[in-house]
């Protein structure tokens, strides 16, 4: 099945002053139309990564155009962050990303950042420019398996993650016409050492103590079983 196009998700996703610019065009509706024909392969999709699920395993590029595996970074708790390489959310996190990546420094864990719906020579500008201390890692610059499955989630999480956007016409027009699942921007997911996923529905990491709580917990108990 062909894959959505995502600048019209995001011309769908946004708020309400640019909805408005785009209703007359039409472009809204064919976005709508489209995510209800793909809703049963997104309900799969999302359904390969619950929480309690073994995360499925993924082989993308880091910026040396080195392959990494998920497979290779068990032994060890592994915190992802997937995004689509362009979110402004997802850029209000990145602070509060780091300051966890820091506090955590030195222990036996994995940060990976995993962009999705972007260039590649538009990510291998940012990644240089921003020099992150954790693995980054380039999907293809499409919205495929298995990264982009963590994307997928249904309307109560999407109302978290942005209540601008629910309150429009065309949202309202999107769980009438039957769409329970869309595309969000961005998402923490939190996997233990054996591989399999404890969160997968993390949209805030500022001030999180429960996420904290739950990394130093995995890292107690990868720390005994793989010492």
């Amino acid at each position: 099945m062909k894959p959505l196009n995502s600048k019209i998700i995001k011309i769908l996703l946004l708020p309400v002053l640019v909805f408005n610019a785009y209703t007359c065009t039409g472009q809204v509706k064919d976005a709508l139309n489209e995510l209800k024909a793909r809703q049963e392969i997104y309900k799969s999709w999302a359904e390969s990564v619950k929480t309690g699920n073994q995360a499925p395993d993924f082989r993308y590029q880091d910026i040396r155009n080195d392959t990494v595996q998920l497979s290779s970074l068990l032994g060890k708790p592994v915190v992802l962050f997937i995004w689509d390489g362009w979110c402004p959310y997802a850029e209000t996190q990145i602070t509060a990303y780091e300051k966890l990546k820091n506090q955590f420094r030195g222990d036996n864990i994995a940060f990976v950042t995993i962009a999705t719906d972007v260039p590649k020579e538009y990510w291998e500008v940012y990644v240089k420019k921003n020099n992150h201390k954790d693995i980054q890692l380039w999907s293809g610059g499409n919205n495929e398996p298995p990264a982009f499955n963590y994307l997928l989630k249904d309307i109560t999480t999407w109302q978290e993650l942005d209540p601008a956007s629910v309150k429009t016409r065309e949202f309202k027009k999107a769980v009438d016409s039957g769409i329970t699942i869309i595309p969000v921007n961005y998402m923490f997911v939190v996997i233990d050492a054996d591989g399999k996923i404890v969160d997968n529905n993390i949209v805030r990491i500022s001030n999180n103590r429960i996420l904290e709580e739950k990394i130093y917990s995995l890292l107690r108990t990868a720390n005994e079983k793989y010492p």
